[in-house]
């Protein structure tokens, strides 16, 4: 998820302005610092605002899963259009009503939190 726009330390209002689409990344991992915020935004937001609950895990290569990005390189999984990525936010919600509405807005979130933290 690290990229090269460097905002990190930005507030909300300031990382809606600045958040841009990343599809190309550069080759390093996230820092622990880094990865235990956004699992922590993670675990801050597990409900939408319509009260539907999400799932969401950071799946990235660890000491103990080396291999938790293996097949999501290329074209599984991303159709070959990420590149680089070290880490991929990942939710899943059951149908419900709003419930596309709860999970645009809870992945959102993240992403203006990773934006917040200046990584894609």
């Amino acid at each position: 998820m690290a990229d090269s726009f460097g905002t990190g330390g930005m507030n909300k209002l300031e990382a809606i302005e600045h958040r841009k689409s990343v599809r190309a990344f550069k080759n390093e991992r996230l820092s622990a610092a880094d990865s235990a915020r956004i699992n922590t935004a993670f675990t801050a937001k597990s409900h939408g605002p319509f009260g539907n609950p999400l799932r969401t895990i950071l799946l990235q290569p660890t000491p103990e899963n080396p291999e938790a990005l293996n097949g999501l390189g290329g074209s599984v999984g991303t159709y070959g259009f990420i590149k680089h990525a070290q880490a991929y936010a990942v939710g899943a919600i059951k149908p419900a009503p709003f419930a596309l509405h709860d999970y645009g807005f809870i992945m959102e979130g993240i992403v203006l939190e990773a934006a917040q933290l200046g990584v894609g």
